[in-house]
């Protein structure tokens, strides 16, 4: 239950007098929540495009010098950036990135977020029941560019995989279990 309201508390908050001394905090706090949604937004505009299969799209969200670290793999400005899931997706008939739980802090023209991220990759639209599924953490680090909020580095730390393998030929990043060394024959992962 509210405490009762006062002559001298609208009920829409802080009276209009105040307004003034309180507009420069008002336009920072502004300023700051603008930066986040741009920030949040360019996180799930590289999942959109990743998905949709906009190669240049998704390229667009990186700095010209971005890095993209995945699966021990190291890949340095957008063209080399989009061009591994465009290889490495095409296998698939459907993508479905799922980013949750972002957090962003703004520092001036520098941000960090994180998002955690569920990936299933279904190989054949026919049957959708089998896929493999990623879970892991993102960890973003943004700049701002004339064009917008972009990335300058992202890492994907794997924490989990059901299902088939992604792609041959890449080692599993997970850590070994303790109790069993690893597994047998080491289960092969790539990325987007």
């Amino acid at each position: 239950m509210s405490p009762p309201r006062t002559p001298s508390t609208p009920p829409d908050g802080p009276s209009p007098a105040a307004a003034p001394a309180q507009a420069p905090a008002l336009a920072a706090d502004v300023a700051r929540l603008l930066d986040e949604a741009a920030v949040t937004r360019l996180v799930h505009r590289f999942s959109a495009c990743l998905d949709g299969r906009d190669w240049t799209g998704y390229g667009q969200t990186f700095t010209e010098d971005g890095v993209f670290e995945i699966l021990g793999q190291r890949r340095v400005g957008p063209t080399e950036i989009a061009a591994a899931p465009a290889r490495n997706l095409a296998r698939y008939a459907r993508t479905q990135h799922h980013n949750t739980n972002v957090t962003v802090e703004v520092d001036g023209d520098e941000a960090t977020a994180t998002s955690s991220v569920l990936a299933v990759h279904v190989p054949d639209a026919a049957d959708p029941g089998t896929h493999t599924d990623v879970g892991g953490v993102y960890h973003y680090r943004c700049r701002r560019t004339p064009e917008g909020w972009r990335f300058a580095h992202v890492r994907l730390e794997v924490t989990w995989t059901a299902g088939p393998p992604l792609f041959s030929g890449l080692p599993d990043p997970r850590p070994e279990p303790p109790e069993t060394g690893g597994a047998p024959g080491g289960r092969a992962l790539s990325g987007a």
